[in-house]
């Protein structure tokens, strides 16, 4: 158990004042400030409020990103978010954005906000009375749609009070793809420790069960809620968007009159733990059983045609109570905080570990001395089942006569109390992470503590780079400590927002206050900052929450020669993310490769210093690898997607989405014109050709930065090389409907009996066509080149790495040797990724590539046009299309069309890398379906909504 932390009575200084002095020390010229900061009075009303209510909580931060508050007064809901600024790439929040679609009133304010755990978060808004209002943030972070309104709850009176709630952890698909069977994720990883070995730090992962009950339907959530008056009610969406309430009187209360002030939930396998607080300061234990079953549904549709039925049940397991015989309990102070934790395997892994439930009793005690006295209690459960009694063999025998008396009696459960915990500071937030093996307690001065779930000690409060699991091992800390009445952290507890007590909101983010953390891998502090930022980080990406704050976090290192190859390298290993596609070149497993896109919006943002300023070598690479992945994904959604609305068979029988592909084509056809030219220029560069030698191998990585030319790394490196190649595949089969179409319209207006063409779709064919034609560079002859090189790199793969591998002192032999090889290769490939030097077996390659077979693909091309072409299409800094230091024309990220803002248009932007896409608000169903693929920029960062006629958020 942890030791109990008293105050010590000399801990807070006396404040004397004399006139002309500050305070008594002033008298010898040693002014200090005192220790303790006294809490405010609006600490003490937030701590009442705490008291009578467990659900109060007025600030959230969803899994995505978005920042969900209540004004003070309880009228309105507001938004914000972090964003990037477009103009110096430096980070900060936004400014606070009503939501018009829910409001308060003054006699039943707005009073508590929930978010869900899903992709695409919803959140609860309940009011004082117990009303409910849901919303559903799918597209955007600051622009939600109503699922559910609060007119919908009957009239209701304080004992429908909502004080505790829980969302349903998502049903997550592991389909690869759809028509695939889907099955539950069966366990949550857990990354880390990242132990410190000779060679780096080696990075360990562990499991937690995921199993949990969950909404039927994959992707969906419900939300249970407890009012004090003893109900528990469930809102889920039916299959077809039509909300549903499921009710439950819990029969677990004693007294009629009695009510609950706090409910906790956790989610066990198959059923869900409840905790409750009652007026009496009892504390019940249930459990609650979830059962779904399904209907056939009246809708001749097959995604409508199921109905989901809910019933809900309790169990009533234990009941314990704060009171004894000592007269001190008479005085205690009342629950402000109350957590359920779920059974988990200790840190062993063998065996498991009871549920948990922990309270918090804050007291800030004000007789008229000084100082006032703050404590928080922090009271401790386990919820333990006892072992089962065996019946003597005897009145066993008798029992089988009788048919009286079982065996066995079934097991009971009762809440075994911990040792309390004692801090001499006031409690304002509680909750865990980790999957519950952390429990993390945010204070009134703003400080934090980390404690173990197991043994509850403090963890994370010393210096640490043996074996990392937080930033704060390696000397990262928030700022100075400021009084705060609530706070709500960020999805990767790196930054949090904080409401102070003139009730502003304040972003604070953890720092490292000692400067300098080094420049490599081979200094300490470097390497244990990069380990922490990769366990921390993989997380994140792993279940597609946000980490746009630990990009703010490393703003200050963006500049050091490596930090951020550093960084994704590591998480390449962590996550271990295929990216050697050397050798099985698979198109569709390139496109599904959902955490490429994280790392690669690492180098384009810490390579970023805003949209007037060229970016660096790391992140021009990254940001065109992106573009292309996302070119050739919507291509393929166009030209697969099932798509049966309106009588339509696909996308491509819809003008709008047709005039969309027509701008990708004419766009990718720029791209592979730009990287012919590229690549021309570098064969007629002889400072780059003398650098194609084994001894000056490690000059091609400077010389190329020194231009900022990727040309070279996009065409070497597999992952990009492989996106290229799916380009040219999904261009050539673009560019073959063009043809046909027309043709077929031409016949079909020829025809005096035919139905009359669509004169939209007519149109929109044969501007395909035009845009097909319009390229420079054959598409065909341009992927024949990329396979060459392709083909050349695996054979001096084959050739130099098992000479490397065999010059080891102790070589491996057979299988695995060729496991080493392949590991080899993977290792190489992840350097290319970040864009770093190609490897030295690599030069024979090079120079056959561009002494004999670009000199072949060049004479298949026009070098004049090229000379001439205008490629501001692929990257629009260079058509001076700013004014004053403000970017006003960009690349659309979804079309690739050039943009131009226009008084009434409308963009959504990327919050991440400043992006931005045309807001069509009036597209029809076809685009409307192919937009919302694109439900996230394509680095994986969150859009925002701008106003009309605005460039900035």
């Amino acid at each position: 158990m942890a030791a109990k932390e008293m105050p010590l009575i000399l801990d807070n200084g006396v404040p004397m004042q004399l006139d002309g002095v500050g305070d008594v020390d002033d008298l010898f010229g040693d002014a200090a400030p005192l220790p303790l900061r006294q809490p405010s009075r609006q600490i003490d009303l937030r701590m009442d409020k705490l008291r009578s209510r467990g659900c109060c909580r007025t600030v959230a931060w969803s899994k995505v990103g978005t920042i969900a508050s209540l004004t003070p007064d309880g009228q309105e809901l507001q938004v914000r978010f972090l964003r990037c600024q477009a103009a110096d790439g430096e980070w900060d929040l936004s400014e606070p954005v009503t939501c018009p679609l829910v409001r308060g009133t003054l006699e039943d304010p707005l009073v508590h906000l929930e978010w869900s755990e899903t992709n695409n978060p919803e959140l609860a808004v309940f009011d004082s009375t117990g009303r409910v209002t849901l919303l559903i943030f799918s597209n955007f972070l600051n622009h939600p749609h109503i699922m559910r309104k609060p007119d919908k709850d009957a009239v209701v009176d304080d004992s429908h009070a909502i004080v505790g709630c829980h969302w349903l952890a998502a049903n997550v698909s592991t389909a690869a793809s759809v028509g695939d069977k889907s099955t539950r994720q069966a366990y949550n990883v857990l990354y880390g420790p990242a132990s410190r070995t000779e060679r780096g730090y080696h990075y360990e992962s562990s499991f937690v069960h995921a199993e949990s009950p969950s909404h039927p339907q994959p992707g969906r959530t419900a939300l249970l809620a407890v009012t004090s008056g003893g109900m528990l009610k469930m809102y889920w969406m039916q299959v077809d968007n039509r909300p549903e309430e499921t009710k439950l009187e819990l029969e677990s209360l004693g007294d009629a009159d009695e009510l609950i002030t706090h409910a906790s939930f956790a989610a066990e396998k198959k059923y869900l733990d409840l905790a409750l607080v009652t007026t009496s300061r009892q504390l019940k234990f249930l459990r609650i059983d979830l059962r779904w079953g399904a209907q056939p549904g009246k809708s001749a549709s097959a995604r409508t045609s199921t109905q989901f039925t809910a019933a809900l049940a309790e169990k009533h397991l234990a009941t314990t109570s704060w009171m004894d015989d000592s007269a001190e309990d008479l005085s205690m102070p009342e629950v402000s905080h109350l957590l359920t934790l779920p059974s988990l395997l200790d840190n062993t892994g063998k065996d498991m570990v009871p549920p948990m439930v922990i309270s918090v009793r804050a007291r800030i005690s004000d007789n008229g001395s000084y100082p006032v006295t703050t404590q928080s209690i922090i009271d401790r459960w386990e919820a333990v089942e006892q072992q089962r009694h065996h019946v003597h063999s005897a009145l066993e025998q008798l029992g089988n006569r009788r048919n009286s008396i079982s065996s066995e009696t079934s097991p009971t459960t009762y809440l075994r109390q911990l040792e309390p915990i004692v801090i001499d500071r006031c409690v304002v937030g509680l909750q865990s992470t980790q999957f519950g093996k952390i429990v993390v307690i945010t204070f009134s001065d703003g400080s934090v503590q980390h404690r173990d779930r197991f043994t509850f000690d403090e963890i994370y409060t010393e210096r640490e780079v043996g074996a990392i699991f937080n930033l704060r091992q390696v000397g990262w800390t928030f700022p100075d400590e400021s009084r705060c009445q609530q706070v709500a952290y960020s999805p990767t507890y790196c930054s949090r927002v904080q409401l102070g007590d003139d009730g502003k909101m304040e972003w604070v983010r953890l720092y490292y206050p000692e400067g300098d953390i080094g420049n490599s891998m081979k200094e300490e502090q470097y390497a244990a900052t990069i380990a922490g930022l990769t366990v921390t980080a993989a997380t994140a990406i792993k279940y597609q929450s946000s980490f746009d704050d630990m990009l703010a976090i490393v703003r200050a290192f963006a500049s050091k020669p490596r930090f951020a190859q550093d960084w994704v390298s590591e998480l390449v290993r962590i996550l271990m993310i295929q990216i050697d596609y050397v050798v099985e070149p698979s198109h569709d497993a390139l496109l599904k490769n959902a955490h490429l896109p994280s790392c690669m919006a690492i180098l384009m943002s810490l390579g970023f210093g805003g949209d007037t300023h060229p970016r660096t070598f790391q992140s021009s690479f990254a940001q065109l690898l992106t573009a292309i992945r996302s070119a050739a994904f919507n291509m393929t959604v166009a030209i697969n997607a099932p798509f049966t609305v309106n009588g339509r068979k696909s996308l491509l029988d819809d003008h709008e989405t047709v005039d969309v592909l027509a701008a990708i084509v004419k766009w990718c056809l720029g791209l592979l014109s730009w990287l012919t030219d590229s690549l021309f220029e570098l064969m007629n560069d002889d400072e780059f050709l003398q650098r194609l030698a084994p001894d000056r191998a490690n000059e091609l990585a400077p010389y190329l930065e020194k231009r900022n030319d990727i040309a070279l790394h996009l065409v070497l490196c597999s992952s990009s090389r492989c996106f290229l190649s799916a380009l040219c595949r999904r261009v050539a089969h673009i560019e073959g409907l063009g043809p046909r179409a027309v043709e077929f319209y031409r016949k079909q207006s020829a025809m005096s009996d035919a139905k009359p063409p669509n004169p939209r779709l007519r149109q929109a064919y044969q501007n395909l066509q035009q845009a097909s034609n319009s390229g420079i560079v054959k598409v065909n002859d341009f992927e024949r080149l990329v396979n060459i090189l392709g083909a050349g790199v695996n054979q001096a793969y084959d050739t130099f790495l098992p000479k490397m591998i065999r010059s080891q002192p102790k070589p491996p032999q057979g299988k695995e040797e060729d496991e080493a090889v392949k590991a080899a290769r993977s290792k190489l490939e992840a350097q290319m990724l970040v864009a770093t030097a190609p490897p030295v077996g690599f030069i024979p390659v090079l120079r056959k590539f561009f002494s004999q077979d670009l000199p072949a693909f060049r004479r298949t091309t026009d070098p004049a046009r090229l000379f001439f072409e205008n490629f501001s299409v692929i990257n629009v800094q260079d058509d001076q299309g700013e004014v004053d230091g403000v970017r006003t024309s960009h690349l659309d990220a979804f079309c690739k069309a050039k943009l131009k803002m226009g008084p009434d248009q409308q963009w959504r932007r990327c919050t991440r890398c400043t992006a931005v896409m045309e807001e069509c608000g009036r597209a029809g169903p076809a685009l409307t379906f192919l937009i919302t693929q694109l439900r996230r920029c394509p680095c994986g960062g969150a859009w925002a909504v701008l106003p009309p006629g605005k460039l900035e958020l």
